[in-house]
């Protein structure tokens, strides 16, 4: 037992920072749209109960503890929002009930709960809970791969715009978006250089989506979007290919092969374009906890500058410039003389 006021303050500090009744309180709002159905002025408990088809009593306890928490408040009509609680709303910019939604793709923070196998062994918490990888689940479920593009799109919306009208992709010609998901980069690429073509290569259900979003934003003339994997082959002749929040998702092994793939299909005169969160200083906490969650699901991480250098290099390309915006790096690369075939 702790024996000063102090020490049992640091106790109660690691107990709460240990609990897992917040973040799943904060998760299961947003899968059922509490946030959403509180603006929309069903504010008090059966109102809700009877919008999120829940059960009364433990909806009615999920919400004090998001009072406690401070994402509800107390008002005299029943619980409102508190601005940390109009995050959760799915018109908010920041696109986090999308990101914590459990029935989409924030469903795959629940593999960060087998992080105890991943310490152990080295291989994959997602794997190891659900049985198949992420990108599995986004080929075989379209609802489950729409959400995880939203949830990217939103998450990265503003960064995009910026690293979009920024950088003089216009003087590229071409340029093909590998792992473009539903066209959101695209879409502001062409937009802020008009007379920039692209394509859009990724799985089959975002292909889709992606070709509906670029009707939907009148530039269907100036892009298209391919299935291919960026595994095998993509399509080569093209001024530019960027890969954006796309290497930090696969180990070093497969985050060469897809640069490979890209080097080759760019050479001898295209360019590959890494777009990631510049360095940060060792001790960021969102950049260890990024860190340990992407190692877990996925096998992948964030790399630096450096290490991005170490895998082009054996992927056949070798650095060029690299351009900060915002918070944001856009890293150039070139493919060599001679492009390694495996």
């Amino acid at each position: 037992m702790p024996g000063t006021a102090a020490e049992a303050d640091r106790v109660g500090d690691l107990v709460a920072a240990a609990d897992l009744a917040t973040p799943m309180a904060i998760r299961v709002a947003a899968t059922i749209r509490v946030a959403d159905w509180i603006h929309a002025g069903r504010q008090d408990v059966p109102s809700l109960v009877e919008a999120t088809d829940t059960d009364p009593r433990a909806l009615e306890l999920l919400l004090n503890h998001l009072v406690t928490v401070g994402v509800l408040v107390r008002e005299a009509s029943g619980y409102g929002l508190s601005t940390l609680g109009e995050g959760l709303r799915s018109d908010h910019p920041s696109g986090l009930r999308h990101r914590f939604d459990l029935n989409g793709s924030g469903h795959s923070a629940l593999g960060v709960t087998e992080l105890l196998h991943t310490v152990q062994t080295g291989g994959s918490a997602y794997l190891h809970r659900f049985g198949h990888s992420f990108y599995d689940k986004c080929a075989a479920d379209r609802d489950f791969a729409d959400s995880f593009h939203a949830m990217m799109s939103r998450t990265h919306g503003s960064a995009t715009q910026q690293v979009a009208s920024e950088f003089d992709w216009g003087a590229l010609n071409t340029v093909a978006d590998i792992g473009g998901g539903d066209g959101t980069l695209m879409i502001e690429l062409l937009q802020a250089h008009p007379t920039l073509r692209g394509t859009i290569v990724d799985m089959a259900a975002a292909v889709e989506a992606a070709r509906e979003n670029l009707r939907v934003a009148g530039l269907e003339k100036r892009a298209e979007a391919v299935e291919a994997s960026f595994f095998e082959e993509v399509p080569p002749g093209f001024g530019g290919y960027i890969l954006s929040s796309v290497l930090p998702d696969w180990p070093d092994t497969d985050a060469t092969r897809i640069l490979r793939t890209c080097a080759r299909a760019a050479a001898p005169h295209g360019r590959v374009f890494v777009l990631k969160p510049a360095d940060q200083s060792e001790g960021d906490p969102g950049g260890t906890a990024q860190a340990l969650r992407l190692y877990a699901l996925q096998g992948g991480r964030e790399r630096s500058a450096a290490e991005l250098e170490k895998l082009a290099a054996a992927a056949g390309l070798r650095m060029g410039t690299v351009t900060n915006i915002g918070d944001r790096s856009v890293v150039e690369l070139r493919p060599l003389a001679n492009q390694p075939t495996a």
